[in-house]
């Protein structure tokens, strides 16, 4: 039977299927990007302008595509976690960023299992990703962020129409430069999707990046299998730099009728995403062996193993027009200094009644700094209720007659780090 039919025949049970959606035992969709840029005001008309600006710039630059040195691309990462095992190590962050130079340089061992047939198309992508040395203010930095969130579901979540894990007054954080760095929030995003990217020209300039779920970033720690091999990122990347799905049908899973197409030439048409799967060459659809070992289909990290030539020249393109600013922003990985070793924030602060009656009662340490506290109370929704700085002193006390009784979350940020607790107001 060919794996056509089958899937026709697997129509028969969408009832069964939406059942189990609806008891909940659906799982999060690999990546949501397709998804995210259609819902966008007036996406098809953006689409065909970016499109066409890519078109034009290969068009015209075709010595630049073949005659390039090593891009530098600067990342920042922006942890934003509720529980301790969501705030992922810098390990576990260094190892996505060798994940991605080891793939996108085609220095992967699974290149060697890539049919025959693809061999010729093996594509190594001149990026080199590293996280940025030098913030936007040219201070001295990690690359990486971290904010504590009562928030569950972070990444998936939305307030006031935006979302939250880019905004550090709902509760995630706030972008850098998104025209000089690549920004990758690491929240949790599950059940929802485990991966999100914003496509060239689909964003705002404080929402443009990637979101990822910590069970799918890197290679150790809370990365889990299938998606363990810091590849769900590797193709988000590949979104971010104009790239669609192999078998073409944004927002869907299947392209049964072989009528979308992914833009590439060196890409077969397919019917299929493979999510979930490691087939075994050949997987015939749409008249032709289908290519999925590509990083931008959804089968599992393990048998993903290359990009193609094509690809390659949509990224190109993409870089030095959409993303043009990544091009002048190397110098943000020069300067390689240790973060400064600083006692936690969490264990410098304590609210001195929970539950209190009407009064909020805070003391720090007077081992930290007379640099300002940022103090801000959300209410459990998500709601940003008051704003304050903690400017000196030892205590902080603050009648709340506004806010009614009931419980809340306190966040108090400064350069030590982040302090959350829930609090609750007795009248």
């Amino acid at each position: 039977m060919s794996r056509l039919l089958e899937k026709l025949q697997q129509c028969i049970f969408v009832p069964l299927l939406l059942a189990v959606v609806a008891n909940g035992y659906a799982q999060p969709v690999p990546c949501a990007a397709d998804l995210y840029w259609q819902q966008q005001p007036g996406h098809q008309i953006t689409r065909r302008a970016v499109e066409d600006a890519i078109h034009e710039w290969i068009t015209n630059n075709e010595k630049i595509i073949f005659n390039r040195s090593l891009i530098t691309i600067p990342v920042v990462v922006h942890v934003v976690w509720r529980t301790p095992e969501e705030n992922i190590s810098d390990a576990q962050i260094q190892s996505q960023i060798e994940a991605l130079n080891r793939d996108f340089q085609a220095r992967n061992t699974e290149i060697a299992r890539v049919p025959a047939i693809f061999r010729s198309v093996i594509a190594t992508i001149d990026f080199e990703f590293c996280l940025a040395q030098m913030d936007p203010s040219g201070n001295a930095t990690t690359g990486i962020t971290r904010t504590r969130t009562p928030f569950e579901q972070i990444g998936a979540r939305f307030a006031e129409g935006r979302r939250a894990i880019c905004f550090t007054n709902l509760g995630g954080q706030d972008a850098w430069d998104t025209r000089h760095y690549l920004n990758i929030w690491v929240g949790q995003c599950r059940p929802v999707f485990i991966g999100e990217a914003s496509f060239p020209g689909m964003a705002s300039p404080d929402t443009d990046g990637i979101r990822m779920d910590p069970t799918a970033f890197g290679t150790m720690g809370t990365a889990r299998a299938p998606y363990n091999l810091g590849r769900t990122l590797v193709h988000e990347i590949g979104h971010f730099f104009n790239l669609f799905h192999l078998w073409g049908a944004q927002g869907d899973l299947e392209n049964l009728n072989c009528d979308q197409d992914d833009g590439v030439a060196d890409t077969p048409r397919q019917a299929f995403s493979y999510r979930g799967e490691c087939p075994v060459h050949p997987q015939i659809s749409c008249g032709s062996a289908d290519m999925f070992m590509n990083f931008m289909n959804y089968t599992n990290d393990a048998c993903m193993a290359m990009f193609s030539q094509g690809q390659k020249i949509r990224m190109l393109a993409a870089l030095h027009t959409f993303r043009a600013g990544l091009l002048t922003a190397a110098g943000a990985c020069l300067r390689p200094v240790a973060a400064p070793h600083r006692p936690n924030l969490e264990s410098l602060i304590q609210v001195m009644q929970n539950p209190a009656h009407r009064r909020i009662h805070l003391q720090r340490s007077s081992t930290i700094s007379t640099e300002p506290l940022r103090l801000r109370i959300f209410h459990t929704d998500g709601r940003l209720l008051f704003e304050d700085q903690w400017m000196n002193g030892t205590d902080y006390q603050k009648d709340f007659l506004p806010l009614s009784a009931g419980s809340y979350f306190i966040i108090i940020e400064n350069s030590y780090g982040t302090f959350c607790k829930k609090i609750v107001l007795l009248y």
